[in-house]
């Protein structure tokens, strides 16, 4: 039986260690990941997995969700997976993803960024897997 995440307005390590499983298959997908990320605007928001692919603009996010349905299938029994009610999928020249580019990079590994402001905009919290 899939074990499905859960996620409320605290960050847990099955959130850190799920979103890394899932960025790791995705990789190795032919989707083009240009940012991988959960992040949480106010202390009152759940936390959202946030993702950036040029096929969201060129195939339309209906496209990318049913790939990423099929990369979770992927994720072995035992697993924590990341529901789609939590993903959220941009494009890669979205205006937040770029305020984040503007400033952090990252490609591998993981950043934590948080209670922080980037060009005026104030995150509560992020953990971010890539940004590129």
């Amino acid at each position: 039986m899939d074990k499905i995440l859960l996620v409320g307005r605290s960050f847990t390590n099955e959130m850190m260690e799920a979103g890394s499983v899932f960025v790791r298959e995705i990789e190795r997908s032919s989707l083009h990941l240009h940012a991988a990320l959960w992040i949480q605007q106010t202390p009152e928001d759940f936390w959202k997995f946030v993702l950036a692919f040029p096929e969201v603009r060129l195939e339309g996010p209906r496209y990318v969700y049913k790939k990423l349905r099929s990369i979770s299938s992927r994720i072995p029994p035992g697993q924590f997976k990341i529901g789609t009610e939590i993903i959220s999928v941009v494009e890669e020249k979205d205006r937040f993803i770029q305020m984040f580019k503007s400033t952090i990079r990252v490609d591998g590994g993981g950043v934590r960024f948080t209670r922080n402001s980037l060009n005026g905009t104030y995150i509560e919290d992020a953990y971010i897997y890539k940004m590129t």
